[in-house]
């Protein structure tokens, strides 16, 4: 029995109502704020680009700094002061001497090196690799890494084996001292020294994928190199509670993947005495089941409403007639896309969305307007940019380029071309209530274009596979901003990037958004940018739908200090509940 209890969670009902109880082997835990979250692809801070992900991810991991809810603006974390050379390229860290993880060990600054080298390396292949590239050599590193491991690779199989691995590892390891502009000289200094200014460097030291790791736990589970490879992996139970060490507000103490997490206060965080709650439950539940649990009574938060579910209306147009208090509607730095798949298909290969004239066509018979008033019904703002208009001071994102909806002018093209309208697959996500908009834009394309269209649904972690893998005709996504910046948009259609989802690739836009880089003119980058994205809208590797709107639940009497957050960084350490006295 005992086995039993230490892997569940059980709801036990009060006179106030329902509290969720984790049991942990001997004890049994009544979280303090619950909440429902959907499904988590991983807990490694380096390797996701899941904002629900990183909502738990923020929870475990302190990076330099933390973006203050307030105000918006970076402020310290792990590092507790910083300076920055005159040139604008050499930062230099200074961490705090209570900064500790999870088991007591000091953080070191080496630790952040650890973390960021993981980051670069081809053999794990982060989403975010690219936005090390600021970093003096880190690009070149990665360019020398990835080309001698392809090179091992090929070796003759005799010359191949684990000590001819090692001794590739090792000679990159050297060469990272010598080439990358990450170092420490001592364990609470950590020196950054970029190719050139990044106005927004600290907001990207605020991002998790620049997290510190745990350099022994890192060192018991990494395995290889490989012999056939060369490549080093992980074992995947370093996440696991009991194993996971952490640097941030709480520490792991619970995790059935895919239905629950416990996490408690760290002892030894540093900021341990600003923290309003002691633990966080946390459910993975969709749809009407996460509803179903949240009117019961069993959480405190729902921040994942489906936009795109009928849920969603339902519960805006409750709360518009004033029947619910505790629905809170809010626009945030994010766009809502369609997504083309826009790879040159290989020899003998097909893909009809290579042609750029037919994603032009059947972006013009996409009717967003209609899908905003019948399918989603919370008065999303249309959006005919990627950068939300609004969001980054000083740009002015294009509203001239990309189609609008336009049948007969789809249809002149169809002609055009000559060929037979392609019969085409809409792939979506099955939990989050994307049929409805699925069977909407098949029917627009077989309406104005006569085409035939199969509607295709799947699960969340088979749907993040095929996204990356390239595996669909046509799809829908969101862009959450990371940093205010158009860049933290624009660069994801850089060619290779690791968030590339239409697979378009273009050196004309690579090359301006490297000329910007170069740039230290604000206002003339930012005109440069504009170019980027009119020339990235001009080729329809995706379409701007609307301006995200996120829904979530959660009753404002009960639940202090959650405020809504336009950048989706929630701090949920200052999180408060109040619930009633049983």
């Amino acid at each position: 029995m005992r086995a039993i209890l230490a892997i569940c969670a059980v709801l036990v009902l009060s006179g106030a109502g329902y509290m969720l109880i984790f049991a942990t082997g001997e004890r049994r835990v009544e979280a303090d704020f619950t909440l429902i979250s959907g499904p988590l692809r991983t807990l490694d801070p380096q390797r996701t680009s899941m904002l629900r992900d990183f909502r738990v991810i923020m929870c475990l991991f302190d990076p330099l700094t933390k973006v203050s809810p307030e105000t918006g603006e970076p402020e310290p974390a792990t590092a507790e002061r910083w300076q920055v050379s005159d040139d604008g390229r050499t930062w230099t860290f200074h961490l705090r001497e209570d900064a500790r993880w999870s088991n007591g060990d000091p953080v070191r600054a080496g630790e952040f090196i650890v973390g960021w080298r993981r980051a670069m390396m081809p053999d794990f292949a982060a989403y975010y690799r690219k936005m090390f590239d600021y970093i003096e050599g880190a690009e070149a590193w990665f360019e020398l890494r990835n080309e001698e491991l392809a090179e091992y690779a090929a070796r003759p199989a005799a010359q191949r084996s684990y000590e001819a691995a090692d001794e590739l590892w090792q000679r990159h390891l050297e060469a990272f001292e010598q080439m990358v502009g990450v170092h420490a000289p001592d364990d609470r200094t950590l020196i950054v020294e970029l190719k050139r200014p990044v106005p927004y460097f600290l907001e990207l030291t605020a991002f998790m994928t620049f997290a510190p790791l745990h350099e022994p736990s890192v060192t018991a589970a990494m395995t290889g190199p490989d012999a056939r490879s060369g490549m080093l992996s992980m074992r995947g139970d370093w996440l696991n509670p009991g194993r996971l060490i952490s640097n941030g507000p709480y520490k792991l103490v619970q995790h059935r993947p895919q239905r629950q997490l416990l996490l408690e206060a760290n002892e030894y965080y540093w900021n341990r005495a600003a923290m309003n709650n002691n633990s966080i439950g946390i459910r993975i539940l969709e749809g009407n089941a996460a509803l179903r649990s949240y009117e019961s009574g069993h959480y405190d938060w729902w921040p994942d409403v489906p936009t795109t579910h009928v849920i969603a209306g339902d519960l805006y147009r409750q709360m518009r007639e004033g029947d619910r208090r505790d629905v809170h509607a809010y626009s945030q730095a994010a766009t809502f896309y369609a997504v083309f798949n826009s790879a040159q298909p290989p020899p003998g290969g097909d893909n009809p969305f290579a042609d750029e004239r037919l994603r032009r066509a059947f972006a013009k018979t996409l009717d967003v307007e209609g899908i905003i008033d019948d399918i989603m019904r919370k008065d999303e703002r249309r959006t005919y940019s990627l950068v939300p208009p609004g969001m980054v001071p000083g740009y002015d994102p294009p509203q001239d380029v990309a189609p609008r909806f336009d049948p007969e002018a789809a249809r002149r093209i169809i002609d055009e071309l000559g060929d037979e309208v392609p019969e085409v697959t809409i792939l979506y996500r099955t939990e989050i209530g994307q049929r409805a908009l699925a069977e909407r834009v098949a029917r627009d394309w077989r309406e104005h274009l006569g085409a035939r269209v199969t509607i295709e649904g799947v699960t969340h972690s088979v749907f993040v596979d095929r996204l990356k893998e390239g595996e669909f005709m046509f799809t829908f996504a969101n862009w959450f901003g990371d940093y205010r910046d158009p860049t933290s948009w624009l660069n994801m259609y850089r060619s290779g990037d690791g968030n590339n989802h239409a697979k378009w690739s273009n050196p004309d836009y690579d090359q301006i958004l490297e000329d910007a880089a170069q740039m230290t003119d604000p206002e003339a980058r930012l005109s440069v940018l504009e170019d980027a994205e009119r020339l990235l809208l001009r080729e329809v590797p995706i379409l701007p739908m609307f301006l995200w709107k996120s829904i979530e639940l959660y009753d404002p009497s009960r639940v202090r200090h959650k405020p809504d957050d336009v950048w989706s960084r929630p701090r949920l350490e200052f999180v408060e509940v109040r619930r009633p006295q049983r």
